[in-house]
């Protein structure tokens, strides 16, 4: 997922997503959950999270704590992708992902799905 911020609320949208992303690393299912800043782009804050699977993805989504509505008068536009995992050292020593029994999702939600 990729937001744009707009300039005098990122500090308050740091914030929210530290504190989501803290509470989304206690669900059954995700792996990994990273909150990236790129070096060439102020204004923009790109999340990716691992899950192990799909169903796990879905079990998150459904959550009544689970919303995005405090995103919205803080950011221009989000996009999002749904990735299947080719390589992680997450899945066990940089193994490919061909030798497990399932694949794991990078999981980013739409703004249409909070």
């Amino acid at each position: 997922m990729a937001f744009e911020l707009k300039p005098e609320c990122r500090a308050a949208f740091e914030a929210q997503l530290r504190a989501d992303a803290d509470q989304t690393l206690r669900d059954d299912g995700c792996l990994r959950m990273e909150v990236l800043h790129p070096r060439c782009v102020a204004n923009r804050i790109v999340l990716s999270e691992l899950w192990r699977d799909d169903a796990l993805i879905a079990a998150h989504r459904a959550k009544p704590r689970h919303s995005h509505a405090w995103q919205t008068p803080l950011i221009h536009s989000k996009r999002a992708m749904l990735c299947d995992v080719m390589a992680s050292t997450e899945l066990g020593c940089g193994r490919c992902i061909e030798d497990r029994p399932t694949t794991p999702q990078f999981a980013h939600l739409s703004k249409g799905n909070s």
